[in-house]
């Protein structure tokens, strides 16, 4: 996270780091709150100092921190390092990590260039909103921005659509856990143990209910 941290921080030398959590042991709500300060530095490194917009979806901090190693774990943590990848190599000291890479195997290399183009020559994943001010001139370049920016509106709004659906789904679920704190409890079990475990379920559902809603409203 420190060296993390450094690539960040390096982009951006005026912005305020928050401490993140050194000792994590292994506890998912301490493991989610670091990577989703990590998230808000690597937006951050490219918003204000690289002037480009991550239009790409964002990593998921919520599966990283609950079971980092599931198949859609691995895929989030592609995407973090995707993000890194594109801060080291456009960073001030973007020389210096060049030959870090320039000391791998040639396969490897190749692997890692290829990703690195994904963020900065793939306006879907990473938008330069420098190029929108250097197309004024350019007709021809101008279509293609134009192009670009209707393509991402309409993901965007395509997400939107199913993040409301999903709150919609929350909500409902949060009202059906509510409702079943009313009802008479099964026989041989006492009415506290059934309320105590009806408030753990509903406190977890409503602290995964927030979590997702603060991270659609950064989306958005």
């Amino acid at each position: 996270m420190s060296n993390i941290r450094v690539v960040c921080s390096d982009r951006n030398p005026k912005s305020s780091i928050q401490r993140a959590h050194r000792k994590v042991n292994n506890d998912p709500t301490l493991r989610i709150q670091n990577l989703s300060l990590l998230v808000q530095q690597i937006k951050s490194c490219y918003q204000e100092t690289l002037q480009q917009l991550v239009v790409m979806s964002l990593p998921d901090v919520l599966v990283l921190g609950r079971t980092p190693l599931s198949e859609q774990g691995l895929e989030e943590m592609r995407k973090i390092l995707l993000l890194l990848l594109g801060c080291a190599v456009q960073c001030n000291r973007k020389e210096e990590y060049i030959d870090r890479i320039q000391t791998l195997d040639f396969d490897t290399q190749a692997a890692i260039a290829a990703h690195i183009q994904e963020v900065t020559h793939n306006q879907e994943n990473v938008f330069d909103l420098q190029c929108v001010e250097e197309s004024e001139s350019v007709p021809h370049d101008k279509d293609i921005v134009f192009r670009q920016l209707t393509f991402n509106l309409k993901r965007l709004v395509d997400e939107r659509d199913q993040h409301a659906e999903m709150m919609v789904s929350l909500t409902l679920e949060r009202d059906s856990v509510l409702s079943s704190l009313h009802t008479a409890p099964s026989p041989g079990e006492s009415p506290s143990m059934r309320r105590t475990e009806s408030v753990q379920h509903l406190s977890v559902e409503l602290a995964d209910a927030k979590a997702k809603i603060r991270r659609l409203r950064q989306e958005l």
